[in-house]
């Protein structure tokens, strides 16, 4: 239910004109009326409030315990303004009752705070820094008040304007922090949480955190004054923890930030960093590590307040000590083995196989061994279960590209007046039973034309080719099939070539060294006028670089081109050389 109160003033006659004041405010009041409501708004909200029982001039009842929840629409957040307006209620409650906040559509959602009053600051309200401006939003679209009082020594209550609010938006995977303590959502993984120390937040000094301000040294919890404080949480993983911050200057943050992690017993907090990150000017980015010891499996506080008010958008990485899932970073290896190092965590972890095969010395360990490696792209998960976050994991990829059966240099077609001559050289062999040539009219459906046997075991350089003299169609696809021991089968990448090929390039290129560092050599053969592009990609086939050759057509000759390859770093890619309408792949070994 809701009240309509419509306020007139007395008419004031001066020089013949006539002025009436009057305003219309909707007062959705916390009484017997209202109780277990639900109230869903529209946005924009305008001229409402939310009080206690009391009728603006009375204290609210004894013996009431009253509830009533707001609902903002999807993705809109509900702010409360304590000193809005013509507001004139000094906000009390008395020390033996109690407004609870939940976030969430009842009283059995989370809570969110429990507000009483200070009984030697005449019952008014420690959490919202006993004054009557405070500002809070909801970490959420909807919250819910509940007010519970004794049978005697009630108080003046509370008055606040209701307005919609857009949440912070500043990370497309991660919750942004929370204006409210006990709403903090929890750092899950390694990067980009966010935040804003929001004109829509307010100062929230839960238990015995001081509003007053001070200087470094300081048995206070946060030394400079808290005007727009926000709030995330984390899982410690280990005895200390570190966070990066990234605080840009611009706009309505002149100053910076001052930050801390806090410890939380359910009745104090304790500053577990150096009081210099709390009391002053931090921009652009800093570091934040504790300085006191940590509890691993304990959870923590991350507050960050605007120096002197300042409005800054900031980002947040987890760097050490926090329980997330991180399966460390990905490896290349030319080995059937390596060893695998997720970040440390709280409870138990599981690896396992997501694609390509591995057995893991000890799943259950963050830091093992894994064996048996598929030749090729091996993705694998790191899981925990976490007191924060739940059920999180994340996964690492292991390229053991190298450990192909075949490691195939050249595959190349030269085109002469009535034959197409097929080569290929490796650099090494493994288990190699034998090669099939294939050859396809359309690129898609191949048959065998030639078969040959291969070396079986050779770390040296091998060549192979053959004479293909039935060339009856425009254009010609060929395709080999390497086939292991044990029978499995691994397909080269498919090369063409024209049916008129007395006009057509040879389509031989040779980049050496391989293994490269800062530069390779392209050596290459043009039978006529010819465009030609080189482009590298990484192991998973993302692009790396593409350039035209000096941006220029090539004449008939022989070329050797030296090649800047320093802006590649260390690992496996692959070129692709483009001639005209035909093309050539080649691994390449970045050292």
């Amino acid at each position: 239910m809701k009240t309509k109160y419509i306020y007139i003033f007395p008419l004031i006659i001066f020089n013949c004109l006539i002025y009436i004041y009057s305003y219309g405010q909707t007062i959705y009041r916390l009484d017997a009326t209202n109780n277990g409501s639900t109230i869903t708004f529209s946005c924009p909200i305008s001229n409402s409030r939310f009080a206690d029982d009391g009728n603006g001039s009375t204290h609210y009842s004894n013996n009431i315990d009253y509830s009533i929840t707001f609902c903002a629409p999807a993705n809109k957040l509900l702010k409360f303004d304590f000193g809005c307006g013509s507001n004139s209620t000094i906000e009390r409650i008395h020390p033996s009752d109690t407004l609870i906040v939940y976030d969430g559509n009842s009283t059995s959602s989370p809570i969110l705070y429990k507000i009483t009053g200070n009984a030697s600051n005449s019952n008014r309200l420690p959490y919202f820094g006993e004054t009557s401006s405070a500002i809070f939003t909801s970490p959420n679209s909807c919250i819910t008040f509940r007010l519970k009082s004794g049978s005697s020594n009630n108080e003046d209550g509370w008055e606040a304007c209701i307005t919609c609010v857009d949440p912070i938006s500043c990370s497309a995977s991660n919750s942004p922090a929370s204006d409210l303590f006990l709403g903090a959502p929890s750092v899950c993984n390694i990067n980009n949480y966010c935040g804003q120390t929001s004109g829509d937040f307010g100062a929230d000094y839960p238990v015995n955190l001081n509003s007053s301000g001070g200087g470094c040294p300081s048995a206070q919890n946060f030394l400079g004054t808290i005007e727009n404080n926000s709030w995330l949480k984390f899982q410690a993983a280990e005895t200390s923890a570190t966070f990066v911050f990234n605080v840009p200057i611009g706009g309505g943050c002149v100053n910076g930030v001052q930050t801390a992690i806090l410890s939380y017993n359910g009745t104090t907090l304790t500053r577990m960093t150096p009081c210099a990150n709390s009391d002053g000017s931090w921009a652009g980015t800093f570091t934040l590590s504790t300085n006191s010891p940590l509890v691993p499996g304990n959870e923590y506080y991350l507050m960050i307040d605007g120096n002197a008010g300042d409005v800054c958008n900031y980002t947040i990485n987890a760097n050490t000590g926090v329980s997330i899932a991180n399966a460390g970073i990905n490896q290349s290896v030319c080995t059937s083995s390596t060893n695998l190092s997720a970040s440390a965590s709280v409870g138990t972890g599981t690896w396992s196989v997501v694609n390509g095969t591995g057995n893991f010395t000890n799943p259950n360990s963050h830091t093992t061994t894994v064996t048996g490696l598929n030749a090729g792209i091996n993705t694998f998960r790191w899981t925990i279960n976490t007191s924060n976050c739940g059920l999180i994991f994340d996964e690492v990829i292991i390229d053991a590209g190298c450990l192909l059966p075949v490691e195939l240099n050249k595959f190349y077609s030269t085109c002469k007046n009535d034959f197409v001559k097929i080569e290929w050289e490796t650099l090494s062999e493994i288990n190699n039973k034998e090669f099939i040539l294939e050859k396809s009219n359309n690129g898609i459906n191949f048959e065998k034309i030639f078969s040959i046997s291969g070396k079986g075991n050779s770390q040296e350089k091998n060549n192979y080719q053959y004479i293909d003299k039935n060339i009856n169609n425009e254009y010609i696809y060929y395709q080999l099939k390497q086939i292991d021991y044990d029978g499995i089968i691994h397909k080269s990448n498919i090369i063409s070539v024209e049916k008129y090929c007395l006009n057509i390039n040879s389509l031989l290129f040779n980049i050496y060294p391989n293994p490269a560092n800062e530069y390779i050599y392209l050596e290459f053969a043009c039978s006529k006028e010819s465009k030609i592009n080189l482009t590298f990609f990484d192991q998973f086939g993302q692009e790396i670089s593409n350039q035209n050759l000096f941006n220029e057509d090539f004449q008939p000759g022989d070329y050797k081109l030296k090649i800047d390859v320093s802006f590649l770093p260390k690992g496996f890619y692959y070129s692709k050389i483009n001639m005209n309408d035909n093309y050539q792949i080649q691994k390449i070994i970045i050292e």
